[in-house]
Protein backbone atom coordinates (compact mmCIF):
# COMPACT_ATOMS: atom_id res chain seq x y z
CA UNK A 1 0.00 0.00 0.00
CA UNK A 2 1.38 3.20 -0.58
CA UNK A 3 0.36 6.59 1.33
CA UNK A 4 -0.84 9.80 -0.13
CA UNK A 5 -1.24 13.46 0.91
CA UNK A 6 -4.30 12.66 2.08
CA UNK A 7 -4.15 8.63 3.17
CA UNK A 8 -6.87 6.80 3.61
CA UNK A 9 -9.08 9.96 3.20
CA UNK A 10 -7.64 11.64 5.58
CA UNK A 11 -5.41 15.33 5.44
CA UNK A 12 -2.16 14.72 7.07
CA UNK A 13 -0.72 17.66 9.03
CA UNK A 14 1.75 19.80 6.42
CA UNK A 15 4.95 19.84 6.84
CA UNK A 16 7.45 22.26 9.17
CA UNK A 17 10.92 23.99 8.62
CA UNK A 18 13.21 22.42 10.32
CA UNK A 19 14.71 25.73 11.09
CA UNK A 20 11.90 26.93 13.63
CA UNK A 21 10.24 24.88 16.04
CA UNK A 22 7.12 25.32 16.16
CA UNK A 23 4.86 26.19 19.38
CA UNK A 24 3.96 23.11 21.89
CA UNK A 25 0.35 22.27 20.20
CA UNK A 26 -2.44 23.28 22.63
CA UNK A 27 -5.46 20.54 22.85
CA UNK A 28 -8.84 22.35 21.88
CA UNK A 29 -11.44 23.06 24.21
CA UNK A 30 -15.01 21.83 23.13
CA UNK A 31 -17.62 23.46 24.93
CA UNK A 32 -21.22 23.08 23.87
CA UNK A 33 -23.30 25.82 24.18
CA UNK A 34 -26.90 25.82 23.94
CA UNK A 35 -29.24 28.80 24.08
CA UNK A 36 -33.04 29.33 23.60
CA UNK A 37 -34.81 32.54 23.23
CA UNK A 38 -38.77 32.98 24.42
CA UNK A 39 -41.13 35.21 25.02
CA UNK A 40 -42.91 34.97 27.74
CA UNK A 41 -45.42 36.92 29.55
CA UNK A 42 -44.58 38.60 33.32
CA UNK A 43 -46.90 36.00 34.97
CA UNK A 44 -44.37 32.77 32.72
CA UNK A 45 -41.62 34.40 34.47
CA UNK A 46 -42.28 34.45 37.96
CA UNK A 47 -43.88 30.66 36.77
CA UNK A 48 -40.45 29.55 35.65
CA UNK A 49 -38.65 31.04 38.75
CA UNK A 50 -40.55 29.35 41.29
CA UNK A 51 -40.50 26.33 39.61
CA UNK A 52 -36.60 26.28 38.40
CA UNK A 53 -34.99 24.65 41.76
CA UNK A 54 -37.39 21.75 40.98
CA UNK A 55 -36.12 21.17 37.32
CA UNK A 56 -32.74 22.07 37.93
CA UNK A 57 -32.62 19.18 40.71
CA UNK A 58 -34.52 16.86 38.38
CA UNK A 59 -32.04 18.05 35.03
CA UNK A 60 -28.53 16.86 37.80
CA UNK A 61 -30.23 13.49 38.87
CA UNK A 62 -30.50 12.56 34.99
CA UNK A 63 -27.43 13.82 33.67
CA UNK A 64 -25.46 11.89 36.97
CA UNK A 65 -27.66 8.91 35.80
CA UNK A 66 -26.15 9.51 32.49
CA UNK A 67 -22.58 9.85 33.51
CA UNK A 68 -22.59 7.49 35.61
CA UNK A 69 -22.97 4.77 32.89
CA UNK A 70 -19.32 4.42 30.86
CA UNK A 71 -18.48 1.98 28.24
CA UNK A 72 -15.85 -1.02 29.21
CA UNK A 73 -13.82 -3.27 27.24
CA UNK A 74 -12.44 -2.35 24.25
CA UNK A 75 -14.42 1.35 23.58
CA UNK A 76 -12.48 4.55 24.45
CA UNK A 77 -15.21 6.84 25.52
CA UNK A 78 -18.20 7.38 23.86
CA UNK A 79 -19.39 10.55 22.20
CA UNK A 80 -23.22 9.52 22.60
CA UNK A 81 -23.15 9.39 26.20
CA UNK A 82 -20.76 12.35 27.25
CA UNK A 83 -19.24 14.90 25.30
CA UNK A 84 -15.29 14.58 23.92
CA UNK A 85 -12.89 14.75 26.92
CA UNK A 86 -10.24 16.86 25.74
CA UNK A 87 -6.58 18.08 27.20
CA UNK A 88 -7.82 20.90 28.50
CA UNK A 89 -10.67 19.66 29.98
CA UNK A 90 -9.17 17.03 31.72
CA UNK A 91 -6.12 19.26 33.26
CA UNK A 92 -3.04 18.97 31.38
CA UNK A 93 0.18 17.55 33.22
CA UNK A 94 3.03 19.33 33.89
CA UNK A 95 5.05 20.49 31.20
CA UNK A 96 8.09 17.88 30.39
CA UNK A 97 11.48 19.26 31.11
CA UNK A 98 13.29 20.11 28.11
CA UNK A 99 14.75 17.13 25.67
CA UNK A 100 18.38 17.15 24.87
CA UNK A 101 19.51 16.10 21.08
CA UNK A 102 20.61 12.74 20.06
CA UNK A 103 22.05 11.50 16.86
CA UNK A 104 22.02 8.17 15.77
CA UNK A 105 21.83 5.51 12.75
CA UNK A 106 19.34 3.50 11.01
CA UNK A 107 20.58 -0.19 10.40
CA UNK A 108 21.11 0.49 6.84
CA UNK A 109 23.47 3.68 7.78
CA UNK A 110 21.14 6.69 7.31
CA UNK A 111 22.41 9.46 9.76
CA UNK A 112 19.10 10.30 12.09
CA UNK A 113 18.93 12.77 14.66
CA UNK A 114 15.97 13.57 16.89
CA UNK A 115 15.17 15.05 20.75
CA UNK A 116 15.25 12.87 23.82
CA UNK A 117 13.31 13.75 26.80
CA UNK A 118 14.26 12.13 30.01
CA UNK A 119 11.97 10.01 32.24
CA UNK A 120 11.48 9.90 36.02
CA UNK A 121 14.18 8.02 37.52
CA UNK A 122 17.75 7.12 36.34
CA UNK A 123 16.82 3.36 34.55
CA UNK A 124 13.40 4.79 33.03
CA UNK A 125 11.36 2.85 30.44
CA UNK A 126 11.13 4.62 27.43
CA UNK A 127 8.50 5.16 24.42
CA UNK A 128 10.08 5.87 20.82
CA UNK A 129 7.94 8.34 18.74
CA UNK A 130 7.02 7.83 15.15
CA UNK A 131 5.26 10.28 12.84
CA UNK A 132 2.78 10.81 10.32
CA UNK A 133 2.83 10.63 6.24
CA UNK A 134 4.37 13.88 5.23
CA UNK A 135 4.44 14.94 9.35
CA UNK A 136 6.90 16.27 11.60
CA UNK A 137 8.13 15.30 15.20
CA UNK A 138 6.42 17.98 16.49
CA UNK A 139 3.42 16.26 16.37
CA UNK A 140 3.91 14.53 19.25
CA UNK A 141 4.49 17.55 21.64
CA UNK A 142 0.94 17.33 23.60
CA UNK A 143 1.55 14.00 23.98
CA UNK A 144 5.00 13.88 25.54
CA UNK A 145 4.47 15.45 28.87
CA UNK A 146 1.57 12.94 29.70
CA UNK A 147 4.43 10.33 29.01
CA UNK A 148 6.46 11.92 31.04
CA UNK A 149 3.77 12.33 33.75
CA UNK A 150 3.86 8.46 33.52
CA UNK A 151 7.91 8.00 33.50
CA UNK A 152 8.57 7.21 30.27
CA UNK A 153 11.81 9.09 28.64
CA UNK A 154 10.54 9.92 25.03
CA UNK A 155 12.57 10.31 21.38
CA UNK A 156 11.14 12.04 19.07
CA UNK A 157 12.66 11.81 15.74
CA UNK A 158 11.93 13.02 11.74
CA UNK A 159 12.10 9.76 9.48
CA UNK A 160 14.56 9.94 6.70
CA UNK A 161 11.53 10.92 4.27
CA UNK A 162 8.46 12.42 5.57
CA UNK A 163 7.35 11.01 2.02
CA UNK A 164 8.70 7.77 3.01
CA UNK A 165 5.24 5.35 2.80
CA UNK A 166 6.93 1.86 3.45
CA UNK A 167 6.98 0.55 6.99
CA UNK A 168 9.38 -1.83 6.04
CA UNK A 169 12.15 1.16 5.13
CA UNK A 170 10.79 3.17 8.01
CA UNK A 171 11.30 0.36 10.08
CA UNK A 172 14.91 0.77 9.35
CA UNK A 173 14.98 3.93 11.36
CA UNK A 174 13.02 2.39 14.17
CA UNK A 175 15.39 -0.12 15.12
CA UNK A 176 18.49 2.35 14.96
CA UNK A 177 15.95 4.25 17.49
CA UNK A 178 15.95 1.01 19.63
CA UNK A 179 19.48 0.19 19.61
CA UNK A 180 20.58 3.60 20.11
CA UNK A 181 18.36 3.87 23.22
CA UNK A 182 19.92 0.53 24.71
CA UNK A 183 23.28 2.36 25.02
CA UNK A 184 22.31 4.86 27.31
CA UNK A 185 23.05 4.18 30.88
CA UNK A 186 19.77 6.18 32.03
CA UNK A 187 17.53 3.98 29.94
CA UNK A 188 16.07 0.71 30.98
CA UNK A 189 16.94 -1.92 28.17
CA UNK A 190 14.11 -4.12 28.52
CA UNK A 191 10.83 -1.52 28.87
CA UNK A 192 11.43 0.14 25.37
CA UNK A 193 8.47 0.58 23.71
CA UNK A 194 7.03 2.28 20.08
CA UNK A 195 3.93 4.35 19.68
CA UNK A 196 3.32 5.18 16.48
CA UNK A 197 0.37 7.30 13.84
CA UNK A 198 -0.87 6.39 10.87
CA UNK A 199 2.10 5.66 8.75
CA UNK A 200 4.26 5.02 11.78
CA UNK A 201 1.47 2.99 13.43
CA UNK A 202 1.88 0.63 10.43
CA UNK A 203 5.84 1.28 11.22
CA UNK A 204 5.41 0.27 14.81
CA UNK A 205 2.94 -2.99 13.67
CA UNK A 206 5.79 -3.61 11.61
CA UNK A 207 8.79 -3.77 14.17
CA UNK A 208 6.63 -5.47 16.86
CA UNK A 209 5.94 -8.19 14.84
CA UNK A 210 8.69 -8.87 11.90
CA UNK A 211 12.30 -10.55 12.40
CA UNK A 212 14.96 -9.57 13.83
CA UNK A 213 13.38 -9.95 17.24
CA UNK A 214 13.64 -6.37 19.09
CA UNK A 215 12.28 -7.63 22.11
CA UNK A 216 10.20 -4.92 22.95
CA UNK A 217 8.11 -4.54 26.16
CA UNK A 218 4.87 -3.33 23.77
CA UNK A 219 3.83 -0.99 20.96
CA UNK A 220 0.83 0.81 19.87
CA UNK A 221 -0.32 1.86 16.34
CA UNK A 222 -2.92 5.08 16.21
CA UNK A 223 -5.02 4.24 12.80
CA UNK A 224 -2.34 1.97 11.28
CA UNK A 225 -3.08 0.59 7.43
CA UNK A 226 -3.62 -3.25 6.47
CA UNK A 227 -0.59 -3.16 4.10
CA UNK A 228 0.74 -5.30 1.71
CA UNK A 229 3.95 -6.00 4.00
CA UNK A 230 1.51 -7.06 6.92
CA UNK A 231 -0.37 -9.53 4.71
CA UNK A 232 1.73 -11.03 3.08
CA UNK A 233 4.21 -11.47 6.49
CA UNK A 234 0.94 -12.70 7.89
CA UNK A 235 0.63 -15.38 5.18
CA UNK A 236 4.44 -16.46 5.16
CA UNK A 237 4.38 -16.13 8.96
CA UNK A 238 6.95 -13.42 9.10
CA UNK A 239 4.93 -11.35 10.55
CA UNK A 240 3.46 -11.80 14.19
CA UNK A 241 3.71 -9.42 16.75
CA UNK A 242 3.38 -9.55 20.26
CA UNK A 243 2.18 -6.88 23.14
CA UNK A 244 0.29 -4.67 20.38
CA UNK A 245 -2.74 -2.02 20.45
CA UNK A 246 -4.15 -1.03 17.65
CA UNK A 247 -6.51 2.13 18.59
CA UNK A 248 -8.74 3.55 15.52
CA UNK A 249 -11.71 5.52 15.31
CA UNK A 250 -15.19 4.10 13.60
CA UNK A 251 -14.29 5.17 10.24
CA UNK A 252 -11.01 3.03 10.67
CA UNK A 253 -11.92 0.27 12.95
CA UNK A 254 -12.28 -2.07 9.92
CA UNK A 255 -8.53 -1.68 8.80
CA UNK A 256 -7.40 -2.84 12.56
CA UNK A 257 -9.78 -5.45 12.93
CA UNK A 258 -8.03 -6.71 9.57
CA UNK A 259 -4.38 -6.79 10.88
CA UNK A 260 -6.11 -8.79 13.56
CA UNK A 261 -7.77 -11.27 11.97
CA UNK A 262 -4.12 -11.85 9.94
CA UNK A 263 -2.62 -12.59 12.50
CA UNK A 264 -5.61 -14.83 14.38
CA UNK A 265 -5.63 -13.09 17.11
CA UNK A 266 -2.41 -13.75 18.19
CA UNK A 267 -0.79 -10.72 20.32
CA UNK A 268 -2.72 -8.06 19.11
CA UNK A 269 -5.53 -6.15 21.03
CA UNK A 270 -7.73 -3.44 19.69
CA UNK A 271 -9.51 -0.14 20.89
CA UNK A 272 -11.91 1.38 19.26
CA UNK A 273 -12.13 5.60 20.14
CA UNK A 274 -15.78 6.44 19.43
CA UNK A 275 -13.93 10.68 19.07
CA UNK A 276 -13.44 10.58 15.57
CA UNK A 277 -9.73 11.68 15.00
CA UNK A 278 -6.74 10.21 12.94
CA UNK A 279 -3.32 8.97 13.55
CA UNK A 280 -2.33 11.68 16.16
CA UNK A 281 -4.99 13.35 16.99
CA UNK A 282 -6.87 10.62 19.30
CA UNK A 283 -4.51 10.89 21.55
CA UNK A 284 -6.43 14.64 22.28
CA UNK A 285 -8.90 12.17 23.81
CA UNK A 286 -8.75 11.24 27.73
CA UNK A 287 -10.39 7.96 27.37
CA UNK A 288 -7.53 7.15 24.24
CA UNK A 289 -4.64 8.40 26.44
CA UNK A 290 -5.65 6.48 29.28
CA UNK A 291 -6.10 3.65 26.91
CA UNK A 292 -2.41 3.85 25.91
CA UNK A 293 -0.37 4.38 28.89
CA UNK A 294 -2.69 1.67 30.81
CA UNK A 295 -1.12 -0.64 27.96
CA UNK A 296 1.70 0.69 28.27
CA UNK A 297 2.19 0.53 32.02
CA UNK A 298 1.08 -3.35 32.27
CA UNK A 299 3.96 -4.19 30.10
CA UNK A 300 6.71 -2.15 31.10
CA UNK A 301 5.65 -2.07 34.61
CA UNK A 302 6.92 1.56 34.79
CA UNK A 303 4.97 3.81 38.07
Amino acid sequence: MRFSLCWNGRAQRPAVSPVMRPPRRRTDVRVTRASTERKTSERDSRSMTRWWPIAAAAVACVLASACGSGTAGTTAGSTAARPATTAAQAGAPPEAPAGSPIRFRATDGVRLHGTLTPGRGSRAPAVILIHQYKGTPYEWDATIPYLHAAGYATLEYPSRSPTEDDETVLARDVRGAIAALRRRPDIDPRRIAVLGASIGASTAAWVVGSPPDQRLAAAVALSPQETDAIKHGARTNRFRPHDLLLVADTQELFAVKAIRTDVHGSGVSVTQSRDEGHGVDLMDYAPVRRAVIDWLNTRTRAS
